[in-house]
């Protein structure tokens, strides 16, 4: 809670640097927002990273004016995917292969409040459906009689997240984003497009 609570002030101090004080609300009922982003961040456990996370996700305003004229809210979707994998060759004898590709799907409430002009700042909930498919081979070059050997394994679980983030519009409908919270990884940066 503390580590989201310096993340939202670092969002808010970033609103803050522009010199006007009152907003013209940048997310408001019926606009679309879609965002394209990219994870920021390592590998996972002792995996690398293959493909980086990506993210799309979508959000529709239903409120205006939930307590003043600068406050809204939106719901949406999100769609990620990140990979990982490892490989070790020992000496062309035997080779060992592990890779995992995780997705998150899910449905998000989203809390807008906009501090200065062109900065959207929000808040909100994803709840939804993380998937992940498993491979793991192990191939040997020498033996015939032990030649490979593969495990796939496949599972799903809930999605729960709580994140923060913030859209600087350079016009009307394109802005810079970026987000902290839990969808594929802590951190993500991208663009997004208004409608």
């Amino acid at each position: 809670m503390k580590k989201l609570s310096v993340l939202l002030g670092i969002c808010v101090l970033f609103g803050i640097t522009s010199q006007q004080v009152s907003a013209q609300n940048t997310f408001n009922k019926g606009d679309i927002a879609i965002n394209a982003s990219i994870g920021v961040g390592g590998g996972y456990g002792s995996l690398k990273m293959g493909l980086p996370p990506i993210a799309i996700s979508g959000e529709y305003g239903i409120v205006d004016n939930l307590f003043d004229a600068n406050s809204s809210i939106g719901v949406g979707v999100y769609l990620g995917m990140a990979s990982y994998k490892y490989t070790y060759l020992y000496n062309h004898e035997w080779e060992y292969k592990e890779k995992l590709t995780r997705m998150c799907f899910g449905a998000r409430g989203v809390f807008h409040y906009q501090l200065v002009d062109n900065l959207d700042t929000y808040a909100g909930l994803m709840l939804g459906l993380y998937t992940y498919s498993y491979k793991y081979i192990w191939d040997d070059h020498f033996d015939d009689n032990y030649k490979s050997s593969n495990t796939t394994d496949n599972g799903a679980g809930l999605a729960f997240s709580a994140f923060i983030g913030a859209r600087y519009y350079f016009s009307n409908n394109f802005a810079v984003m970026s987000e902290l919270g839990y969808g594929l990884t802590y951190f993500s940066l991208g663009v997004a497009f208004k409608f």
